[in-house]
């Protein structure tokens, strides 16, 4: 015989109602959620105060004159579709404003520019040196909203399809990472990250990537204080790792920015921590871009 306790069956009953309320509740937040997730749109806007390649190939360019169609401005063209890079200010311009390439997969929407120095394309030549730099203001420091990352640095890019490895500003909504990524066969890929807090920004942020072409190879580099010092790779909270991006071809020298808006909340939004960082960028679909040549 089964023995009923009152008091326990009328805390289950009137916990019934309760549970299913709560079951609505959290449906329609996630229906609420779903929503502000497919009509989430990502912007940016970076200002490039100077970029530069030494070494194989010389250009350089501050961005003083104010002149988007003279040299040495007019060498850097807009990589795709729809998008527009303004000089204005004294600096490069990189927002969503002027316009931007716009790559969409399901609720996931990507925008992004991109200049590149076609024109003066890095020749494999089996050795030699080239650094391609590029120095970024510090405006961006303002806050990033919860879900969207948004990413600017410099590229070396395959001058025959879109496999290309980067170094720049990665923004959370608390912190700076300077990452280290490739992207190899439309595959995204974290080599290395260094997080540090807002405050520690004191003037533009410098990123560098140095090819070695005898070698193969690549090394990266970052200054917080606008170019006084440098924190090599060899001491980043997660020193890059060897990727696959094969340095043995023609390059070109690329300056680009993007943003996304995570699919999910995430704990990486807050921290910016090299896990979180990874976990992100994981999520990064690879924009589809012209190229000069194979196009």
């Amino acid at each position: 015989m089964v023995h009923h306790n009152r008091r326990t069956d009328a805390r289950r009953s009137r916990r019934k109602p309760y549970f299913r309320t709560s079951l609505i509740i959290a449906a329609a937040f996630a229906v609420l959620a779903s929503a502000q997730q497919a009509a989430a749109v990502p912007d940016f806007d970076f200002e490039f105060e100077s970029v530069a390649v030494s070494g194989s190939v010389s250009f350089a360019d501050d961005f003083e004159d104010g002149l988007r169609n003279s040299p040495p401005t007019s060498l850097l063209v807009d990589d795709a579709d729809g998008t527009t890079t303004l000089e204005e200010g004294g600096v490069l311009v990189m927002s969503t404003a002027d316009g931007s390439a716009e790559t969409v997969d399901g609720n996931t929407v990507l925008r992004s520019d991109t200049v590149v120095l076609e024109t003066m394309p890095i020749i494999n030549a089996g050795s030699g040196s080239t650094t391609v730099t590029g120095a970024l203001s510090p405006s961006f420091s303002t806050s990033s909203p919860a879900r969207t990352i948004r990413f600017a640095g410099v590229e070396l890019a395959s001058t025959t399809g879109s496999d290309r490895t980067e170094v720049g500003v990665f923004l959370a909504s608390r912190s700076v990472t300077i990452a280290w990524l490739e992207v190899v066969a439309g595959t995204r890929s974290l080599l290395g990250s260094h997080t540090l807090g807002r405050d520690d920004v004191t003037g533009d942020i410098v990123v560098e990537i140095s090819l070695d072409q005898a070698l193969d190879s690549a090394v990266v580099r970052y200054s917080p204080d606008g170019g006084a010092n440098f924190v090599e790779q060899g001491s980043w909270d997660t020193p890059p790792v060897a990727g696959s991006f094969d340095f043995d071809q023609d390059l070109f020298a690329q300056w680009t920015a993007f943003a996304e808006v995570v699919p999910e909340p995430s704990s990486a939004v807050l921290g910016a921590t090299s896990l979180a960082v990874l976990a992100l960028l994981a999520n990064v679909r690879n924009a589809s871009r012209r190229r000069a040549i194979g196009r």
